[in-house]
Order: structure tokens, then C-alpha cells, then sequence
């Protein structure tokens, strides 16, 4: 029989990978940008956040939340600093800077100290702004890129 220290650790592990094979499944039923959409939520978070509050507490919890809240702008600051330079840079130089930026933005995050709902807000308008500034795609719309042999299987 498993004790609770057992069930959580085994929520923990499995709970990320089933979503996970959840979200692939949407993307096949219900195509990409609803599978985009559902990853763009914190569908792993979440429940792991709840695991948090068995094994914690509330206010640990939610500490935990606003830090996850708050990494989606750190996360973004990537995004577009990758995007940005991709566009006329190779990979690894991309991915340096995005990751720079990621953890220029982390340190910035560090310094903030708003309430719940003022993270909210930040975080929603930072990451609109970020949208609005995201560079659009080159490939023609509605066309598919074929995969490269190197890249991971996808089918």
C-alpha cells in the first residue's frame, strides 16, 4: 500500500508526462493552435502547484505560483530574443542571447515585489506587449514546412 509521501511522489512524476500525451492528443484531434493554446496554460504547472500545496502549504504554494507567473515573462523575453536573432543569426548564437535574456529577465523578476493581482496585470501586459512585438513569420501562410532528417520525429 502506498503512504502519502509515496502517492505525491508519484503524482509529481506522472501527472507532467499524462498531460502532456493529452495536449499531443488534442493536437491531433483538434489541430496546433489549440494544442498551443493548451500549452501556453499551465497545464503542468498547475496541478504540480497543487501538489505543492499537500506537501507545503498554502502560502509556500503560492509563492511557488507567482514565481511561475512571473518565469512566463522570463520565458518570453527568450522567445523574442531568439526570434529576433534567428532571423539573420544560426542557432547558437540565437539561443545564447535567448538565453541570456532569459536570465537577464529572471534577475529583473527577482526584484519585483507586487501583490497577487499586480503581478497579474504586469505579467498579462508585459507578455501582450511582447506579442505585439514578436517578429511575423516568413513562411507563407497556410504552407507547412517539410521536416529536416535531423530534427526530432514528429509522426
Amino acid at each position: 500500500m502506498l503512504d502519502a509521501g509515496d502517492s505525491l511522489l508519484l503524482m509529481k512524476v506522472g501527472l507532467a508526462p499524462i498531460i502532456i500525451a493529452f495536449v499531443s492528443l488534442a493536437e491531433r484531434w483538434f489541430g496546433k493552435g489549440i494544442a498551443g493554446s493548451l500549452l501556453g496554460l499551465p497545464v503542468v504547472s498547475g496541478p504540480l502547484l497543487v501538489c505543492l500545496i499537500f506537501q507545503h502549504g498554502a502560502a509556500f504554494a503560492a509563492r511557488a505560483a507567482r514565481g511561475s507567473v512571473l518565469g512566463q515573462v522570463a520565458l518570453a523575453a527568450f522567445a523574442i530574443a531568439y526570434a529576433y536573432c534567428a532571423q539573420g543569426k544560426g542557432w547558437l548564437l540565437s539561443g545564447t542571447i535567448g538565453i541570456a535574456a532569459y536570465f537577464l529577465a529572471s534577475i529583473a523578476l527577482l526584484k519585483v515585489s507586487f501583490s497577487p493581482a499586480m503581478t497579474l496585470v504586469a505579467v498579462c501586459s508585459l507578455l501582450g506587449l511582447i506579442l505585439l512585438a514578436f517578429p511575423r513569420p516568413r513562411v507563407e501562410a497556410g504552407r507547412e514546412r517539410k521536416p529536416n532528417v535531423k530534427e526530432i520525429p514528429c509522426g
